[in-house]
């Protein structure tokens, strides 16, 4: 990649960029957005733009997980599908209906032990709204 070429044209993604822009604050200690990238998809005009930019003084505190006991906010993805919900049909698109039949004898104590298992392992099979 050229100091001419275009982020975008050569391939550069919303996940790309925000790599690169994480990387300037981290390496070089500069305040760039993704808003900087996308008005200035050019490295040689963001360089210049990011000539005036603040130098990053604060750094973001680390995510840390949370308690299990304690009631999380919902996200912005869990706020929409909780809307979505709400209207009639709208949820459709995101369950897939399924049926099997499986033959053989029933194991009925390693059936309760693997879906234990999964719902300890999957927080999110353990949340409620």
């Amino acid at each position: 990649m050229g100091r001419h070429d275009h982020f975008f044209e050569l391939g550069g993604h919303s996940l790309l960029a925000l790599r690169m822009i994480a990387r300037l604050r981290q390496v070089c200690a500069l305040e760039a957005t993704l808003a900087d990238l996308f008005a200035q998809p050019m490295l040689a005009d963001l360089a210049r733009h990011l000539d005036q930019a603040p130098v990053a003084v604060a750094k973001l505190p680390p995510i840390v997980p949370a308690a299990p006991a304690e009631r999380a906010a919902l996200s912005f993805a869990q706020q929409r599908l909780w809307f979505l919900a709400q209207m009639d049909g709208a949820g459709a698109a995101y369950h897939l209906p399924l049926a099997l039949q499986l033959k053989g004898a029933l194991d009925g104590v390693a059936l309760r032990c693997a879906l234990a298992r999964i719902v300890a392992r999957h927080e999110s099979l353990r949340t409620s709204f």
